[in-house]
């Protein structure tokens, strides 16, 4: 069903896009009617998303968050040993010069 949508919303588009002028809508009037054609009615709509939010979507952003996080404490802990490595370098370099 969304793949039937999205080829009808995709028809629309290229019909709008298009360079000759004859094949494009000839004002916005044209242009709402072809989408309001594809578009689910409001009563049906209701029907189909339901009030309470999907919880699959709550799990994925969740975890979406959790892996930034954990990339982020990944990459503190990287530049903190860099930082150690880097630092007993640049001191020993300097008391052999000196």
């Amino acid at each position: 069903e969304e793949a039937a949508e999205f080829k009808a919303l995709n028809e629309i588009i290229l019909q709008a896009a298009d360079p000759i002028a004859e094949n494009r809508h000839q004002n916005g009037d044209e242009l709402l009617e072809a989408l309001d054609s594809i578009c689910v009615p409001e009563e049906d709509e209701a029907a189909v998303s339901p009030s309470r939010p999907a919880w699959g979507r709550v799990v994925y952003a969740g975890l979406a968050v959790a892996i930034v996080a954990a990339v982020m404490v990944y990459v503190k802990q990287i530049d903190a040993a860099l930082a150690e490595v880097d630092k007993p370098v640049k001191e020993s370099v300097m008391t052999e010069r000196d």
